[in-house]
């Protein structure tokens, strides 16, 4: 059986207000966990949830088992899965010197993606697959929650 981690961000781009979360099943037990940003965007929140799902993914002892992650953002989907690793070979530069957008978080992506041994797949959002319909609400909640602290 394989282990399903579920991630998803949100922003409101008009106040730079962002939130992700991250979902984890495994027989014994259910995992899940949001944060909050401000001054950020929705590619940052994406990455920040499997960032930090892969962090948690670390302290589980969960020995062989397949990890598969879905997230529903093709830009990090195919970051992880075809990017990542010619802007790691070419010293973290883009092409014609271009400065890579988000630099610091897909230096901490692929640094644990390497670790986890974990498979990245793209998933339809608002498709009604479960885990990630759980990651959307935690994102949702965890940018209202950074917009309240606003007083927005």
């Amino acid at each position: 059986m394989s282990l399903k981690i579920y991630s998803d961000g949100s922003c409101d781009n008009k106040t730079g207000h962002g939130g992700w979360g991250w979902c984890i099943s495994t027989k014994k037990q259910d995992f899940e966990m949001s944060g909050l940003a401000f001054n950020t965007t929705s590619n940052r929140m994406e990455m920040m949830a499997i960032i930090n799902a892969l962090k948690f993914l670390s302290t589980l002892s969960v020995g062989n088992k397949k990890k598969t992650l879905y997230t529903d953002s093709r830009y990090v989907a195919d970051g992880i899965n075809q990017w990542v690793y010619k802007w790691s070979k070419d010293n973290w530069q883009e092409a014609e010197d271009r400065q890579i957008k988000n630099l610091d978080l897909w230096k901490k992506l692929y640094d644990l993606e390497q670790k986890s041994s974990v498979v990245i797949l793209w998933v339809r959002g608002h498709a009604g697959v479960p885990g990630n319909e759980r990651a959307d609400v935690l994102a949702g909640e965890a940018m209202r929650r950074a917009k309240r602290r606003d007083g927005l």
